[in-house]
């Protein structure tokens, strides 16, 4: 091989780096992606065995089954918010899920019966600031200050709410 040879054979290099990069960048692509639709469906499929719960708790009228559904609510919310502040569900879709929450923090109740058989209810709203006085989440954890921002507000720029609750 002569000198004329090595610029051929590094320009062969350097394309077949540039075709392996590319390659590698789609593939990185595809994996974040399925992640990501992964993500939804094991939220959405927690969320169908939470409605289920939801039922068992309005047909047997139990307070307990009552304040249990919609603490394990918040903590299906609390997974949901981990994995947004890692960029696995898109903003668009946490936006439609912030909707919900806003008004289930505004009408949500289930009706219960005390031990003396009267009718009672307890609310989305009730159960969540008990579950904060009680500290259930760390006062620190920064779910805490999203779900409030939820509750009270409407947030209309997901890219300035990501900014703000983002890992450091």
């Amino acid at each position: 091989m002569g000198q004329e040879a090595i610029p051929w054979i590094m320009l062969a290099a350097t394309f077949s780096a540039a075709g392996a990069a590319v390659f590698t960048w789609l593939t990185a692509r595809a994996t974040n992606k399925a992640t990501i639709a992964s993500n939804l469906i094991n939220c959405l499929n927690a969320y169908t065995v939470l409605m289920r719960a939801r039922t068992k708790a309005e047909e047997a009228r139990s307070e307990k089954l009552c304040k249990d559904f919609y603490r394990e609510l918040f903590d299906l919310h609390w997974t949901e918010f981990q994995i947004w502040r890692d960029g696995m569900i898109p903003d668009h879709v946490m936006n439609a899920w912030l909707a919900v929450r806003r008004r289930n923090y505004a009408k949500d109740a289930l009706e219960f019966e005390t031990a003396t058989g009267q009718g009672a209810t307890v609310t989305y709203q009730q159960v969540w600031n008990a579950l904060k006085d009680a500290e259930y989440f760390e006062p620190t954890d920064p779910f805490v200050r999203f779900m409030d921002k939820a509750h009270s507000e409407a947030i209309t720029d997901m890219k300035k709410l990501r900014k703000e609750f983002k890992r450091r």
